[in-house]
């Protein structure tokens, strides 16, 4: 009888833990509308977007690193693929 309290309690905090979380916006250093997203893991983000601008964080979106892509200011990437932090293609 025990174990199936605790297995409930442990989901109803979860739960609770989960229904309490929001999104914080972050100021990013740049005017680039953004269309592409590739999410690594929990930590490391990539997204894509105008002016060949492409955006990553490696510390879960607490600070973000602006790219322009030389040669490429005119383009507007539309998709993103991410293998890992140093690494897109």
């Amino acid at each position: 009888m025990s174990i199936r309290l605790l297995i409930t309690a442990l989901a109803l905090f979860s739960a609770a833990s989960q229904a309490n979380s929001q999104w914080v916006k972050q100021p990013i250093a740049t005017t680039a509308s953004f269309r592409g997203l590739s999410i690594v893991s929990e930590k490391v983000i990539w997204a894509s977007g105008t002016g060949g601008t492409v955006i990553k964080t490696k510390d879960g979106g607490k600070t973000w690193n602006v790219i322009t892509v030389p040669g490429a200011e005119k383009l507007d990437f539309r998709d993103i693929e991410a293998f890992d932090a140093p690494r897109i293609f």
